[in-house]
């Protein structure tokens, strides 16, 4: 699963006030000041990516930014890859060979790619992988 995308997006606005002489400078300032108010308007733009071994997809979130999206699922997500993380080695099994062992690598990696797995629990399975080999 990835978080990402551009999260504030504000648009509209861009009015540049001016005019003749000090008063009318400030006049125009003024009046490009509230019509920049009045028509600016911020979105939010998160994408969610969750990803499959055969299939992604991909969902439009428009309440949170991203990183509070991550902040507020980040123990629902933390939960998913423990309970990942308890399964790997399983999945990996033990190695037989260079070629097994390379294709167990892939097969880790693959998995950090799609957020299975966190740095740390890749690196761990990886050196107990190379270990073992």
């Amino acid at each position: 699963m990835d978080i990402g995308g551009p999260g504030l997006v504000r648009s509209g606005g861009g009015f540049v006030g001016g005019g003749f002489g000090a008063t009318g400078a400030v006049e125009g300032m003024a009046i490009a000041a509230v019509l920049n108010a009045v028509t600016t308007k911020v979105l939010v733009k998160t994408v969610i990516r969750v990803q499959a071994a055969a299939s992604e997809i991909f969902m439009l979130h428009t309440d949170l930014t991203p990183d509070a999206l991550r902040i507020q699922l980040s123990q629902s997500l933390g939960k998913i890859r423990a309970s990942q993380s308890a399964r790997a080695p399983d999945a990996v099994g033990p190695a037989s060979g260079t070629a097994a062992v390379v294709d167990q690598l892939g097969r880790l990696a693959q998995m950090l790619e799609a957020g299975l797995l966190s740095r740390d629990e890749f690196d761990r399975l990886k050196s107990e992988l190379l270990a073992g080999s």
